[in-house]
């Protein structure tokens, strides 16, 4: 078993990655000519596009019908959280 996501600090980066927003069109045009804020911008995309292609090619039930809908990616991250939040203060004793 794959254990490094049972840790919090692992499963709050991997919590945080999945509900990752993409970047809306209309800022990529604003936002064209600043460097700095350009490269956050392409960061953030990538990384949406990352998660939307694990969510895609993802072996597991659970995560296929999280491919294209934002809500259902927010609130598997958020029971991901909550679980892993519970377990630790199970374990802690």
């Amino acid at each position: 078993m794959k254990i490094n996501l049972l840790k919090i600090n692992t499963m709050k980066r991997f919590a945080k990655w999945l509900d990752t927003n993409n970047v809306h069109y209309t800022l990529w045009d604003k936002w064209m000519w600043n460097d700095k804020v350009f490269l956050g911008l392409d960061r953030r995309q990538r990384q949406a596009n990352e998660r939307d292609k694990f969510c895609r090619n993802r072996k597991r039930p659970g995560f296929k019908h999280l491919a294209d809908n934002r809500l259902e990616q927010f609130s598997k991250s958020d029971k991901l959280l909550t679980y892993i939040v519970k377990r630790k203060a199970r374990n802690e004793y």
